[in-house]
């Protein structure tokens, strides 16, 4: 039987891409103008799409008679990372997004990655970037640095204080002996603050302020 070219595609339309150029999701979906509409890889195309770093979800339609509407939803960035060139960026599941000459204005992870492009980093960190997507947003955009050390997730802050969540296990009443320590006076710069215990906060001088 010959195939009706009035089912063939004529258009693949992408949507949601911003940081993917569009063309680059199209030859990523291998869909092109002329397929048939009826015989389209959908599952596959859905899959390979997925695999380009900044991609999160996929969802590919017909849209009869002779289109191809491709929608994406892009990862967001929440921390960045020395690279063996450069820096990189991350989302919060630890996937590495993009790399980049200069230091992006995120939260610095500790260490330096190796990977490519699209892989993921490993437990520890992905463990400091999800708790880092846990922490409202006025908290995080003051965090310089980042790291899973000794006493579980610390961070640093612009104002060259610390603080220390441990496992963040309970993360709402830290966020609120947070908010308390720090509403007092004298309590911001040269300060290490351990929320480990949220009921027994605990405040000490460090660095030169010590």
């Amino acid at each position: 039987m010959v195939r009706s070219p009035i089912l063939d595609v004529d258009r693949v339309q992408v949507d949601g891409a911003r940081r993917t150029p569009p063309t680059t999701v199209v030859d990523a979906s291998r869909i092109s103008v002329g397929a048939s509409m009826t015989e389209l890889p959908m599952a596959t195309a859905t899959e390979r799409i997925g695999d380009l770093p900044w991609i999160d979800e996929v969802h590919i339609r017909r849209m009869w008679p002779g289109t191809v509407r491709i929608v994406v939803t892009e990862r967001r960035p929440v921390a960045t990372m020395a690279a063996t060139s450069g820096w990189v960026r991350l989302d919060a599941a630890g996937r590495i997004l993009d790399r980049v000459a200069r230091r992006p204005s995120l939260t610095v992870v500790s260490g330096t990655t190796s990977a490519n492009d699209g892989s993921r980093l490993g437990p520890a960190r992905r463990r400091v970037l999800a708790t880092l997507e846990r922490l409202p947003s006025s908290l995080r955009s003051d965090a310089v640095s980042a790291t899973l050390g000794a006493d579980g997730f610390e961070m640093a802050l612009a104002d060259g204080s610390e603080i220390v969540l441990g496992d963040a296990a309970d993360l709402r009443a830290q966020l609120a002996a947070i908010r308390t320590v720090r509403s007092q006076p004298d309590t911001g710069d040269c300060t290490r603050l351990d929320v480990r215990v949220p009921s027994a906060p605990s405040l000490t001088r460090t660095g030169p302020c010590a």
